[in-house]
């Protein structure tokens, strides 16, 4: 595959999902790669078949979303909107209202693998511990100031100077908030606009997730079209918005753990990115070049570390 898997963690809480944002919720995300060849490689059928003939598995099913009309003897073993051939065919003859009802059994599959991975949350670490410290500063007990002293390393405190100096890096005008990202797209010029690896990032996310049958608007979400606030107010003009060669803002929770980066996994350290914002490429895209010296980028990257 030509993309980079981001990690799990905080994935409850974001609004899109891929680096091109072409699901919408995590539910209508963890159903695609079950269809994708190069992934799972399988399809819609034989997932709903699978289910039906687990019983430990059906009784799971019945008690979260009650009874399906399907029955394993009207189902063909394989078939689906995705797969070779064959499997596109059948699928394309299979009476609409046994679609139907394949598909809601495959989109509470969805979000039963979606209710697992809300679950996959960042936990407490150094940064934490140190601005708790921060909220008891004017407390006279010396010992408190000293643990205070203790949590951040000289280099580390440094970094977090740096990541919160707007004037400086800037970091924060895209990385923000409880998981460090805005959860929206920019181009920061690692797109490939032609050749073999072609990546278009949001531009073709975009119309995808528009026409996706499992998005918020879609007869098989679970929630008004009121609701579907992302989608609703997505703006879709290349005019106001940089979407060719933009890509999500991944979280930086967990960064130390999570290499490689990008969206294509092109930076195998973080001090990698911090080179590339230092000095970006001459393409198109919405960087200013940071101005960090030798010791300010190790202080930075010191500070990503602990994140």
């Amino acid at each position: 595959l030509n993309r980079n898997t981001p990690t799990l963690l905080g994935a409850a809480h974001q609004t899109w999902f891929y680096f091109d944002g072409r699901r919408d919720s995590l539910w209508s995300q963890a159903l695609t790669p079950l269809e994708t060849p190069n992934e799972m490689g399988s399809n819609r059928t034989y997932v709903v078949n699978y289910l039906l003939q687990q019983d430990v598995y059906m009784k799971l099913y019945e008690k979260s979303f009650g009874k399906t009309r399907l029955k394993i003897k009207d189902l063909p073993k394989n078939a689906g909107p995705y797969g070779d051939r064959l499997t596109r065919r059948i699928w394309r003859y299979l009476p609409p209202n046994i679609k139907h009802d394949i598909n809601i059994v495959f989109a509470n599959i969805g979000r039963s693998l979606a209710a697992y991975q809300r679950d996959i949350t960042p936990t407490s670490g150094k940064l934490e511990k140190f601005i708790n410290s921060l909220s008891q500063k004017n407390n006279s007990n010396s010992q408190i100031h000293e643990t205070h002293e203790k949590i951040l390393t000289r280099e580390e405190e440094l970094g977090l100077k740096l990541f919160i100096n707007n004037d400086k890096t800037r970091c924060m005008q895209c990385h923000n908030g409880p998981l460090l990202t805005n959860g929206e797209f920019h181009n920061i010029g690692t797109a490939s606009l032609s050749g073999p690896n072609m990546d278009l990032g949001r531009t073709v996310g975009l119309q995808a997730v528009l026409i996706d049958e499992f998005n918020c608007y879609g007869k098989y979400s679970n929630v008004r079209p009121n609701e579907c606030q992302a989608l609703r107010f997505v703006n879709t003009e290349d005019s106001h918005s940089p979407l060719l060669g933009a890509y999500k803002v991944p979280t930086l929770r967990g960064l130390s753990l999570t290499a490689p980066y990008g969206h294509d996994g092109r930076f195998h350290k973080i001090e990698d990115i911090i080179l590339h914002y230092r000095k970006p490429p001459s393409t198109n895209h919405e960087l200013q070049a940071i101005d960090l010296n030798d010791d300010e980028l190790k202080q930075l990257s010191a500070f990503l570390k602990i994140l």
